[in-house]
C-alpha cells in the first residue's frame, strides 16, 4: 500500500439542494460508505443559470468492482436527469488521505438545532442543539425543502414531554429533533431496512438510543397497540398521506398534532380537503418553492 494511503477514485455532482438525497442515496448504494455534501460559494461561481446549490461529493475504492459501479451511478444519473437539473459528473483519482482531510460544512436548522457531520465537529455551535449525522447514511440529510420545513415546525409544537410517531423515518433525523427540542419517546416507521439501520445508527451515535423503538413495515401494518401519540410526522408523498389518511388519523391522541410534509403545490387542495373531511382543523401551512407542510390537529 501507497504511504499516503489506498487508491480511490473521487466523483463530485452539483444538484439543487432540493434533489440532495435521492443523489446521496445512490452514490450510498454504490460507494463505499463516504458520500458528504457542501454548499456551493456563489460568490465563487455565480455563472449557474441552475442553481445547482449543492456538491456531493463521494469516494469509492478502486478495486475490480470499479467499473460496475461507475456504470451502476452512471445509469441512475440519466435518470434523474430526465426529472432534475444536475451538473456533469467529474471523477478522478485520489488516495484515501484526501478525502479523510475533507471538511464539510454543518446545516442550520429551525431556530436551534445544527447538524453537524462529525462528533468533533460540535464545539463549535455550544449555544445550539447539535446532531451528528453523516451524509452518507441513506436518505434524510436535512437538505430538502420539505425536511427543513418539518423542523422549523417542530420547533413551534413540540412544548416537551410528548410521544411522537415518525412515519418515513429515513435516517431518523425528525425524530432526533424532536428529542433534542424536548420529546420524551419517539416510534420511527419505515418499510426500508436500509433506512431503519441508518436511523439506529445514528441514534447510537446521538446517545438517544433508549428513547426509540423501530418499526420496519407499512404503514398499515403498525402494531394496533402502538397508537395514542401525541405528535405524528408524516414526511412523506401526497398520494401516500391521502391513501393512508385513516391510518394515520388513528395515531394520535385527543387533540394531538399532525405534521405532513412532502406535498407539492398542486397537490395542496387535494391533501387539505381530505385531512379536513378527517375531523381535523388546519392550524399552520408553510411553502418553501414548491414544496408544503402543513399542521393538523384533533378535533
Amino acid at each position: 500500500m501507497s504511504e499516503r494511503g489506498s487508491k480511490w477514485v473521487e466523483l463530485k455532482i452539483r444538484v439543487n439542494s432540493e434533489y440532495v438525497e435521492p443523489i446521496v442515496r445512490l452514490f450510498n448504494k454504490y460507494l463505499s460508505g463516504k458520500v458528504y455534501t457542501q454548499v456551493v460559494d456563489f460568490k465563487e461561481d455565480d455563472n449557474d443559470p441552475n442553481h445547482l446549490d449543492v456538491e456531493i461529493i463521494g469516494y469509492i475504492v478502486s478495486d475490480d468492482k470499479i467499473s460496475e459501479y461507475l456504470t451502476n451511478i452512471e445509469v441512475g444519473l440519466k435518470l434523474f436527469e430526465k426529472i432534475f437539473d444536475i451538473s456533469d459528473l467529474s471523477k478522478k483519482e485520489v488516495f484515501s488521505d484526501t478525502w479523510e482531510k475533507q471538511k464539510f460544512p454543518p446545516i442550520s436548522l429551525g431556530n436551534n438545532i445544527v447538524i453537524v457531520p462529525k462528533e468533533e465537529d460540535k464545539v463549535d455551535f455550544q449555544d445550539k442543539k447539535t446532531l451528528v449525522i453523516e451524509p452518507s447514511m441513506a436518505f434524510g440529510t436535512g437538505h430538502h425543502a420539505t425536511t427543513k420545513m418539518c423542523i422549523e415546525l417542530l420547533d413551534i409544537f413540540i412544548e416537551g414531554e410528548e410521544s411522537v410517531l415518525d412515519l418515513g423515518t429515513g435516517t431518523g433525523i425528525l425524530s432526533l429533533c424532536s428529542l433534542l427540542l424536548g420529546a420524551k419517546r419517539v416510534f420511527c416507521v419505515d418499510n426500508d431496512i436500509e433506512a431503519i439501520n441508518a436511523a439506529r445508527k445514528n441514534f447510537e451515535k446521538s446517545g438517544f438510543i433508549s428513547e426509540v423503538e423501530f418499526f420496519h413495515g407499512d404503514l398499515s401494518k403498525i402494531p394496533e397497540k402502538n397508537k395514542n401519540f401525541d405528535l405524528v410526522l408524516a414526511n412523506l408523498t401526497s398520494n401516500i398521506l391521502i391513501e393512508n389518511f385513516d391510518h394515520i388519523f388513528s395515531k394520535i391522541s385527543e387533540n394531538g398534532i399532525i405534521i405532513i410534509s412532502g406535498i407539492l403545490d398542486i397537490r395542496i387542495d387535494e391533501v387539505i380537503e381530505k385531512f379536513l373531511n378527517g375531523h381535523l382543523k388546519l392550524l399552520k401551512k408553510l411553502k418553501y418553492d414548491n414544496w408544503v407542510s402543513l399542521v393538523f390537529q384533533g378535533l
